[in-house]
């Protein structure tokens, strides 16, 4: 007879965001591991240095608010990981997301 086997019991959230570079190449992955009580607060934060009523964008963003949102992002007590991985051409970017 099987036993499920059941993870153990955590506090944290992962949160994941891909990023597909298509000049450079490159297919990121990128994971933060943080406590979802912290959410909201990471959320205002981070709203409240975009110039405008959308949600920030990396790519829409100017630079003064990218280096803003830089050092807000850099002060948040997470765990962050970030993954990339190579493709030859851009019809093959997808390729890049099922390599290990």
């Amino acid at each position: 007879m099987m036993t499920a086997c059941i993870p153990p019991a955590s506090t944290l959230a992962g949160y994941i965001d891909e990023s597909i570079h298509t000049g450079a190449r490159l297919y990121v992955i990128g994971l933060v591991v943080a406590d979802p009580g912290i959410a909201d607060d990471v959320r205002r934060h981070v709203s409240a240095l975009v110039p405008s009523a959308r949600p920030p964008h990396w790519a829409m963003e100017d630079e003064p608010t990218r280096a803003a949102l830089i050092k807000e992002i850099g002060a948040i007590p997470v765990e962050a990981h970030v993954y990339g991985c190579r493709f030859e051409r851009p019809k093959r970017k997808e390729a890049a997301r099922a390599r290990p």
